[in-house]
This record gives structure tokens, C-alpha cells and sequence, in this order.
């Protein structure tokens, strides 16, 4: 089965997504790198966004990366949510309904 976009971050051993998403993260910051260079760029504008595994990537990066101004995270690290939104179930074991998962938010053991 061919791997679907982003897909090679996330598979492997835990020591192996550790450095791919460290690379990705090294790679958004010679982005800024480049960003810091032009003369167009207001350079206490710069900012971040990211969705989903990108959303991931993007807090690590702003995380480290100081001179980001903002970052906009949308539904980073949701896991099943395309699933909830296409099924309008809770078919993915991820998608619970609030009333199915315990105290602090998580699901029950």
C-alpha cells in the first residue's frame, strides 16, 4: 500500500518519527533562515500555520523558533477526525463522544 502524504513522518520506530519530525522541523527553520534574508519580509510578522500532521509540526517549530511572530494550529494531532466528520459517527475508537471518555478528557481504561 502506497504511503498517503506525510504518512513517512509518522511511520517507524519512535526513534525514527523522532528524527523525521525533527528534520521537518529543521527544514521550517531554514525556511525562516531564507525568510530573514529578503528585504520584503517584516520580519516581526513572521508566522506559522499548519493542519493536522502539519499542525505538529508547526508547534514543535514554533516551540524552538523564536522568531515566529504567531502560530495557527488547526486540528493538530487530531488523529480520527476525518473520519468523524465523514462518517458523523464514532466509527474511529479515537472519535469519542464527550460522554464516553472519563476524567481530564481522556478515555476510560
Amino acid at each position: 500500500m502506497p504511503l498517503i502524504p506525510g504518512q513517512q513522518l509518522i511511520v517507524g520506530s519512535p526513534d525514527a518519527i523522532r528524527n523525521n519530525l525533527r528534520r521537518a522541523v529543521i527544514d521550517v527553520r531554514r525556511a525562516v533562515d531564507w525568510l530573514a534574508t529578503r528585504d520584503d519580509i517584516d520580519q516581526g510578522a513572521i508566522s506559522i500555520a499548519g493542519v493536522s500532521l502539519g499542525g505538529i509540526v508547526a508547534s514543535l517549530a514554533f516551540k524552538v523558533e523564536p522568531r515566529f511572530a504567531n502560530a495557527v494550529l488547526v486540528v493538530a494531532g487530531s488523529g480520527g477526525l476525518e473520519a468523524y466528520l465523514r462518517t458523523g459517527g464514532y466509527e474511529c475508537p479515537r472519535c469519542l463522544p464527550r460522554s464516553h471518555l472519563g476524567k481530564h478528557g481522556k478515555p476510560p481504561r
